[in-house]
């Protein structure tokens, strides 16, 4: 008895797919991932899956006449006008498992070697027949070789050839700052709005992590192993030779890879794009974020939550996380947490230092450590430089420049005390003294005052 078809819709990106299949196939869980339920959703290609036996198969095989345009070990291409057909193959393997035929600029037949359906539980095999990245540039898209890392509200995506170590750095990341992995093997990169997002993509390598999750991009991190850690902005030749040779391109197709250079360009105007020669440590982590987030002077909490149904960790929203801080703050309740930064520096240690803080029961005073929030939104922990009658101004201990004037209603906490170094400083302290007032009336000299304190204390 013949299996009956059935018909699911999928959404990668802004792309939306429908696809007919028998029901004895079954699409790999990461593909399933990017299912979409939504009735309402436009599809914009249909595929239908069609099962052939091996005979068959061979009998449409022998029928092709034209010759290919395009030849590789896993893959065979024709083309007739701006129609596609595609020979597919497991690399390593000499037969054919599926032939992707496209019928109209909206629509193709994908014809399947039963014999050959055992393949199918593997991510690459079974999304390699619906020849995503060039549905997915017509919309804008890009598909990237790299590790995507979630941060906060961001995503940064770690690029280079295979075995170099994407995966490790992102989890690197997981490790001393938090992060999330979406996924350790490709992205699809989005431009809509002039701004470009990562997307989740249903192939993701050896890593096995997989999540349909989209974020705008903060920055494209091309990996070399090194002996040292090293990180600098490449130029937008360097950068766009770099990420050519890792992005999917389809070079058989002149229009095509004229497309693909076009919006790598646009994205290279856009997100930059840094070189990290690296080792396997927190101090290449440390580095890249200094970079990235060079004003994080905040504290930054361990805002995340698992995944249901697994351990992996998933960033919130960094705002949300802070409106719920200052809403317990705002009930007279007082919250600690682990500073993140080095703008309080060197008073107070970048993730190790802990800050204890509380609704303001007093007058404020030149010097205190405060929590302000932003016109921007952003919530901010700095010193109280000065008060005055059009506002507060505030600067980091690791700073030279004032901030302000912002209105004293955007202050809502204030630091009672620390934990540094293992040690609870509050007012009463030397340390706590000398950064409220003696330190602040040498922040012209603060630059050599920090090298002098980090060669008598840190060599």
């Amino acid at each position: 008895m013949m299996p009956t078809n059935q018909t699911k819709k999928f959404k990668i990106g802004n792309f939306v797919f429908q696809v007919t299949y028998p029901d004895d196939i079954c699409p790999p869980k990461n593909f399933l991932l990017f299912e979409t339920r939504n009735e309402d959703a436009v599809v914009d290609y249909s595929y239908c899956i069609e099962r052939k036996t091996s005979i068959e198969f061979q009998e449409i095989l022998e029928s092709l006449k034209q010759t290919p345009v395009a030849v590789r070990d896993d893959l065979m291409v024709y083309r007739d006008s701006s129609l596609e057909m595609r020979l597919i193959r497991a690399r390593g393997r000499e037969d054919y498992y599926a032939l992707y035929d496209e019928q109209t600029e909206a629509q193709a037949i994908i014809y399947l070697n039963e014999a050959m359906l055992n393949l199918l539980v593997l991510d690459t095999v079974f999304s390699s027949l619906f020849s995503l990245e060039r549905r997915l540039l017509s919309k804008s898209g890009l598909v990237l070789h790299c590790a995507y890392l979630q941060y906060g509200q961001n995503a940064i995506l770690f690029s280079a050839p295979s075995g170099v170590g994407k995966s490790t750095q992102a989890s690197l990341w997981e490790k001393y700052k938090n992060g999330a992995v979406v996924n350790g093997d490709r992205a699809l990169l989005l431009c809509q709005k002039d701004k470009w997002h990562a997307y989740g993509w249903p192939v993701c390598g050896s890593s096995e992590i997989c999540h349909n999750t989209s974020l705008q991009i903060r920055a494209i991190v091309m990996l070399s192993q090194g002996k040292k850690n090293e990180l600098s902005p490449l130029s937008s030749m360097q950068a766009f030779k770099e990420l050519y040779s890792q992005i999917t391109i389809n070079s058989w197709d002149k229009k095509a890879a004229l497309d693909s250079m076009e919006l790598l360009e646009h994205l290279i105007k856009k997100i930059p794009v840094y070189h990290l020669s690296c080792t396997i440590s927190k101090e290449a982590v440390d580095l890249l974020a200094d970079e990235l987030y060079p004003s994080m002077a905040y504290a930054e909490p361990d805002y995340f939550i698992k995944r249901s149904g697994g351990s992996q960790k998933m960033p919130i929203d960094a705002k949300e996380y802070f409106d719920l801080l200052k809403e317990q703050v705002t009930l007279g309740k007082e919250v600690s947490m682990i500073i993140t930064g080095n703008s309080m520096s060197p008073f107070l240690e970048h993730g190790k230092d802990t800050i204890y803080f509380k609704k303001p029961d007093r007058k404020l005073h030149r010097g205190d450590m405060v929590f302000f929030q932003r016109e921007n939104g952003k919530y901010v922990m700095h010193r109280l430089y000065k008060i005055k009658k059009e506002g507060c101004y505030f600067v980091g201990d690791n700073q030279t420049e004032i901030e302000g004037p912002l209105p004293e209603e955007r202050i809502f906490a204030i630091i009672t005390k620390v934990k540094r170094k293992g040690q609870i400083l509050d007012k009463r302290s030397f340390w706590w003294f000398f950064f409220s007032h003696i330190w602040l009336h040498l922040v012209p000299f603060r630059p050599f005052l920090i090298s002098l304190y980090q060669f008598i204390f840190k060599k």
